[in-house]
């Protein structure tokens, strides 16, 4: 207890999977969630303990402005964080494995630069219409490269690409105008129409 800092009576401070509540009498609480949702109030947050985020488990949130999943969440089902006109931020699980289809498709004010190295599934339109993600490179796992998975994701600044994927779905990365890739795996089989349609 004694790393605790107890800053104002009724505060909670966030330290990774640790919430640590004071309450009015001084006395410390602790809580353990995997999910922790911020919403654009500043005032509210809503607290959960599962280990996979079901399908449409937050989708079409409006309020919802940045999103924290511990390392007990492995997996985001389809559309498991999808339309969240306001979501800008996410701490991802370091243990995330799967990104299922749209499941995040059309967050357009998500930032996001980097996925964890775990995730070896990303499903079809999983990030489809989110404008804001900047991602240079994918997890080393990923093999396939799922229908219209990053399309219109115009700040998508991939250099490479993984050296075990062998399948690029259709329209993959239409519309990602800032992607660079040189070349690609060997180990690619089959290409999609319009996989990189206007793409610079």
């Amino acid at each position: 207890m004694e790393n605790i800092k107890i800053v104002d009576t009724t505060s909670k401070v966030v330290d990774n999977e640790v919430i640590y509540y004071v309450e009015d009498d001084d006395t410390v609480r602790l809580r353990y969630p995997s999910i922790i949702l911020y919403y654009l109030d500043g005032h509210e947050e809503r607290y959960y303990d599962e280990t996979t985020m079901k399908r449409g488990f937050i989708s079409s949130l409006g309020r919802l402005s940045k999103v924290f999943l511990s390392d007990k969440v492995t997996s985001i089902e389809n559309y498991g964080i999808a339309t969240c006109d306001n979501l800008t931020s996410i701490h991802l699980s370091n243990n995330l494995t799967k990104i299922g289809n749209s499941g995040f498709w059309g967050d357009a004010k998500l930032t996001l630069s980097k996925l964890p190295n775990k995730i070896t599934t990303i499903g079809e339109s999983a990030f489809k219409n989110c404008s804001n993600i900047t991602l240079t490179k994918l997890p080393n796992g990923i093999t396939s490269i799922a229908t219209s998975a990053f399309q219109a994701c115009s700040k998508l600044a991939l250099t490479e690409l993984p050296n075990g994927v062998t399948n690029i779905g259709t329209s993959a990365f239409e519309l990602c105008k800032n992607i660079t890739l040189t070349k690609l795996p060997d180990t690619v089989k089959s290409i999609g129409s319009r996989a990189f349609m206007q793409c610079s």
